[in-house]
């Protein structure tokens, strides 16, 4: 994915609209819409805001999209504890501009006490999984150092594919996009894209490599290979030998990325108590929030409310209920009887007016085809204390497409060890029977992830509780044979129905198209957020709607940089 530096140039019809009072509807309540309202409010002086009227229009009767943290009280245990099931992420990675930003987000909201860091030591950041089911059926430890990789069979059988790559031929200039399969193949050999990729992208997009753009996904790869032929002599000598482009627009993206990020966590570091925040960050793996993410989105919530924003819950908004509505606004059908007219909308891609032109030209079709989607089940399950670990300590492990049926006959994607992911979420480490007992382990809290590419050509009818708290004990079975589990003290299931996008190859040329046509005058006041335009996770969202947030903010201040959310590919 080649990305523009902030927005390209365009003359506005809004203009200075600072004199006169304008409305922004926000088409979801999700981390991203909610992020974008709070980036937009925040570049307003206070005099500004007064003539802003913000509108978020949400489907649910809650904010937080997939962001949700659930509270579930657990019998049997001292004090009847509740423990926290997320049915999203658990945990955010503390790296880049994405990642500072998100850090920044939850100190502007007064999160900072709530904060949980986890140490790049702890054995979620050390121990990372892949089940393997061929010589010695089991999870299979990744090593992070080199007496490791010689010593694991499974990874040695890895090598001559990645040792080969040096010598494999560039891609031919005209192939403008491939698969990530194509791709890992092609320079890594088919054991890697079988047996590790394909269980990677498992664990990030509950996707299938075989459908995902190589360059939406790993845009550096892409970038490597194109510099200097090759992905790992870029990686390894690519700056040494001046092959590495600093004009092309990955490379300008990187170096803007950087110097943006600094100044952020130069501000994350004057603020109150933020140069402890910055050096808990520096060093950990990744870090939460007590309470789970749903605090997060929550607290975004509070703030938006205590700063005007209107939020219409059971605004379920489908294409066609977006179109024009005269006079520089456009109208936004949010029930069969009622709409809004607003001078600026943020919505996802796929509710955009089907037709938009200017008078007496040919009509211009705004909607683009929309990214396929995978619906994953998320099933939590919370084990007593028992006098042997269930579990390796660790992340978690992933589960590649190459496992046979008879290992994972309920296509499950992988499995999080939450009890090691995010320890201080809640009190479940403490949990204690009421009776004394003879166990000294803590209570284990797991969750596993089925579906997602495989669903995504054949789903199923949509599971009940019952049956996903069966495939998950019969997965765990399968996979620990001789591991007695106990009954869990609590479940927690949620299918979540088109949750994370799947951009296609080639995907990125239709919104390199949407962005020339939202670019068009008649168009203006039209953003996009969401549907694969963004990274996957809490800081891709969060950096988008950045970007989103602060573009509608000029615009509405008369900059003649057009934001539309689409640039970048």
């Amino acid at each position: 994915m080649s990305i523009h530096l902030r927005w390209s140039s365009s003359n506005s019809k809004s203009g200075s609209q600072l004199d006169t009072p304008y409305t922004l509807a926000v088409v979801g309540g999700g981390i991203s819409g909610l992020s974008s309202v709070y980036y937009f409010l925040k570049a307003l002086s206070p005099a500004e805001k007064l003539k802003a009227k913000v509108v978020i229009l949400e489907k649910e009767q809650r904010v937080g999209g997939w962001c949700r943290s659930v509270k579930v009280p657990v019998q049997g245990v001292a004090d009847d504890k509740s423990i926290v099931f997320e049915t999203g992420p658990r945990s955010i990675r503390p790296s880049g501009l994405q990642g500072w930003l998100t850090i920044q987000l939850a100190q502007d909201l007064n999160l900072t006490d709530s904060i949980i860091t986890v140490s790049k030591t702890a054995p979620s950041a050390r121990n990372r999984y892949i089940y393997n089911a061929k010589s010695q059926p089991g999870v299979t430890l990744i090593p992070t150092n080199f007496f490791g990789i010689m010593t694991s069979p499974f990874i040695r059988s890895l090598i001559p594919g990645v040792l080969g790559e040096f010598f494999r031929s560039r891609r031919a200039t005209a192939v403008e996009d491939e698969s990530v399969d194509n791709f890992v193949r092609r320079r890594f050999g088919p054991k890697l894209a079988e047996d590790v990729v394909s269980a990677v992208i498992h664990g990030i997009y509950s996707g299938d490599t075989r459908r995902l753009s190589a360059k939406a996904v790993f845009p550096g790869l892409w970038e490597l290979e194109r510099e200097s032929g090759s992905v790992l002599r870029g990686a390894m000598f690519g700056k040494l030998l001046k092959q590495q482009d600093p004009n092309s627009p990955f490379r300008r993206r990187a170096a803007w990325e950087g110097r943006e990020m600094d100044k952020i966590k130069l501000n994350v570091r004057n603020s109150d108590s933020g140069g402890d925040l910055v050096k808990r960050m520096e060093g950990a793996s990744v870090w939460g929030v007590k309470g789970g993410i749903g605090e997060l989105t929550e607290a975004l919530r509070e703030r938006l409310i205590s700063e005007g924003v209107e939020f219409q819950f059971g605004s379920n908004i489908r294409g066609g209920d977006l179109s024009s509505g005269g006079k520089g606004l456009w109208k936004v059908q949010n029930s069969p009887s009622t709409s809004l007219l607003a001078q600026h909308v943020i919505t996802p891609p796929s509710i955009l007016p089907q037709e938009s032109s200017h008078q007496g030209e040919e009509p211009l079709n705004l909607r683009p085809p929309r990214v396929p989607h995978a619906t994953v089940s998320v099933i939590t399950l919370l084990y007593p204390p028992t006098s042997t670990p269930l579990f390796p300590s660790g992340f978690g492990y992933l589960i590649p497409r190459s496992c046979p049926l008879s290992h994972n006959p309920h296509h499950a994607l992988g499995v999080i060890f939450d009890s090691d992911v995010m320890p201080g979420v809640d009190d479940h480490a403490s949990l204690s029977p009421k009776q004394p007992s003879p166990f000294t382990t803590t209570s284990a809290k797991i969750t596993l992830i089925l579906g997602g590419s495989y669903w995504l050509t054949d789903p199923p009818s949509p599971p009940n509780h019952h049956e996903l708290v069966q495939w998950t004990k019969e997965t765990l079975k399968i996979q620990f044979p001789r591991t007695h589990f106990p009954e869990p003290l609590a479940a927690l299931s949620n299918t979540h129905v088109e949750c994370i996008p799947q951009v296609p190859v080639g995907h990125g040329r239709i919104f390199r198209e949407l962005h020339e046509r939202l670019s068009r005058d008649e168009n203006a006041g039209l953003y996009v957020l969401g549907e694969g335009l963004a990274p996957v996770g809490v800081n891709g969202a969060v950096m988008k709607a950045w970007e989103v947030g602060n573009g509608v903010a000029d615009n509405v201040m008369g900059s003649k940089r057009r934001c539309t959310g689409a640039e970048g590919w």
